[in-house]
């Protein structure tokens, strides 16, 4: 199916993208909003199981709106006002139109399709497994909670050794407990921070991860934690003493550390279950090559959220994924018995997973988890099937959905996309009507050298003063083994270091010295060709035009489609109730 075709199809059904894709939710701390004296405020909130509307037999509740709500793709999803609101009861009332006449038309399943259900249902498996054995075995108590929100009253004094690997960590930590280092020299030994003997000053609880935030506050003055592993490296504290910093106990402080004991409780009973299959399968970590793999995707990770100025939040929604090199995709990320996972398999499955459901990988921790669930899932999707949980309602559900989803994307195929075609006629009225929308940006094509010596610098640019082809300096420094120039053109959005300089503040065939930088390099600028943008030629975007009234065509038969059937069913709605829909995000 063309991708762009099926954007009609996304766009007005909001087809929740990866459903199912990621292991169950922990259960969550209480989010329906309450009253001061912590009964449920049904007054200006529905409950979960309020009707919102109904097709035939089949009911839509408050719950399964909010959830279908936020599992829909960003981008996609209507203002959160009544008419937005409005438009995705709608939608989700089309969904199950097209879904009826889908089953009704019961196109056969090709070997893809089986392939895809297959697939389906060994991570639903891996769900339910985790659902049942991790999930539901995880709750929180008020005891628990009043015991982090008495944390929160006074700070501690700790001092930290860090170190780049768990090997040597341990070792630091093991010297200390056992007193043959007193902590002032274990610091200078070990820590890639002796500076004041690895102080940290006044530490707040939440400054801390949870985990290593129960047991730090825990501790007694004098205390040693245990080691912890964070995007610094693998530390260890030691406290010197607390001071109290009392905080009020509100509903909201209440909420979050309900969350951060689900959390913490989470985290240890998935980690006891999939220490447990790891065992079963012999399987081990190659730390090295995580740890190296996990700090190039921290590199990408910090680059794609830097803000361009102090005030601006970037929301990444590219991707980007670090380059490696196809050496390094053989490099082997873990092992077991009967076989092993290289960091080539991890970017497949990495890359196939929808940019808005992916993780971020740029710690040690983070990546391990994510390899965790490639490698595991079909052992936990074996492990479900010895508990019996082939008949559990996360697979059979799921299964269903999968399964309707591939019928009805048959169905767009078959009714819609097959009937998708462009006239010469409709192109040149698509073009000539979305004129703006295709002109080319601007772009500047300029030519860099690199000099030792500020003399050098000069004279090269001189020669580019006089007159001389930055092309023949760069094929004459080729020439004589000292390939150290180019020649680039750069978008208007490409942004580089130069970019500034080279688009706004030089003039075409403008000379500029830069330099020296730290290793007393020069670098000699010439701008060439500043080219203001233009407008583009049909044959330039025919691909684009065409693809758009597709797109359209798409979108227009998809309604009448919807239209013609929608009659036959049996539909009520409640739209006045949709603003008493209480829309917060479940996975918060």
């Amino acid at each position: 199916m063309n991708p762009r075709s099926f954007a009609a199809l996304g766009l007005l059904l909001l087809l929740a993208a990866g459903a199912h894709a990621a292991p169950a939710p922990p259960p969550a701390a209480p989010t329906q909003a309450l009253r001061p004296d912590g009964t449920p405020d049904t007054a200006r909130y529905l409950p979960g199981d309020a009707i919102l509307g109904r097709i035939d037999d089949r009911v839509f509740r408050a719950d399964e709106f909010v959830e279908r709500w936020f599992a829909s793709y960003l981008l996609d999803r209507p203002q959160p006002d009544s008419a937005g609101r409005h438009q995705f009861l709608n939608s989700m009332v089309n969904k199950e139109v097209l879904a009826a006449l889908a089953r009704e038309v019961n196109r056969p399943l090709s070997f893809e399709d089986r392939a895809a259900l297959r697939e389906t249902r060994q991570r639903l498996l891996s769900n339910a497994t985790f659902a049942r054995l991790i999930s539901d075995s995880v709750r929180y108590t008020g005891e628990e909670v009043q015991h982090l929100h008495e944390q929160s009253q006074y700070r501690l004094h700790l001092q930290r050794i860090v170190t780049g690997d768990p090997a040597t960590a341990e070792r630091a930590w093991a010297d200390v407990m056992g007193k043959r280092l007193g902590w002032p020299e274990a610091v200078r030994r070990y820590s890639k921070e002796p500076k004041d003997d690895g102080d940290m000053g006044w530490v707040r609880r939440d400054s801390l991860g949870a985990a290593a935030a129960l047991e730090i506050f825990d501790l007694p003055d004098g205390g040693v934690s245990s080691v912890f592993h964070g995007r610094d490296g693998w530390w260890f504290v030691r406290v010197l003493g607390r001071r109290d910093d009392p905080r009020p106990y509100v509903q909201q402080i209440a909420r979050l550390f309900a969350r951060e004991v689900l959390s913490v409780k989470l985290a240890r009973r998935t980690e006891q279950v999939r220490d447990r299959v790891r065992r079963r399968i012999g399987m081990s970590y190659d730390s090295t090559n995580i740890a190296w793999a996990a700090s190039l995707f921290a590199e990408t990770e910090a680059k794609a959220a830097a803000p361009t100025s102090s005030r601006e939040v970037v929301i990444d929604l590219s991707g980007a994924v670090p380059e490696f090199h196809d050496a390094d995709t053989s490099r082997v990320l873990a092992r077991w018995r009967d076989g092993s996972f290289s960091l080539g398999s991890f970017l497949a499955f990495y890359n196939a997973t929808p940019v808005g459901a992916r993780d971020k990988i740029g710690s040690f921790t983070a990546f391990r988890g994510t390899l965790d669930r490639f490698v595991l899932e079909p052992f936990m999707a074996q492990l479900a099937t010895e508990y019996g949980l082939e008949r559990d309602s996360i697979v059979v559900t799921g299964m269903a959905k999968k399964e309707e989803q591939i019928r009805v994307e048959h169905l767009f195929a078959d009714s819609i996309e097959a009937r998708l075609w462009v006239s010469p006629e409709e192109r040149q009225k698509y073009y000539e009507d979305h004129l703006p929308d295709f002109f080319g940006l601007q772009s500047v094509t300029y030519a860099a050298f690199a000099r030792a010596s500020r003399a050098g610098a000069d004279s090269l640019a001189d020669r580019l003063r006089a007159g001389e082809r930055a092309a023949d300096v760069l094929r004459a420094d080729s020439l004589v083994g000292h390939p150290f120039g180019s020649i680039k053109t750069e978008g208007e959005r490409d942004g580089g270091d130069l970019h500034g300089l080279v688009f706004n503040e030089m003039r075409e065939g403008d000379v500029r010295i830069l330099g020296p930088d730290k290793e007393g390099v020069y670098l000699v600028l010439q701008k060439l060709i500043h080219d203001p943008g233009h407008q583009l030629g049909l044959e330039e975007v025919m691909t684009v035009v065409d693809e758009s009234v597709q797109n359209l065509k798409a979108e227009r038969l998809l309604r009448e489609l919807i239209a013609r059937h929608r009659d036959r069913h049996r539909i009520e709605l409640y739209p006045e109730l949709l603003m008493r829909v209480r829309l917060e995000d479940p996975m918060q």
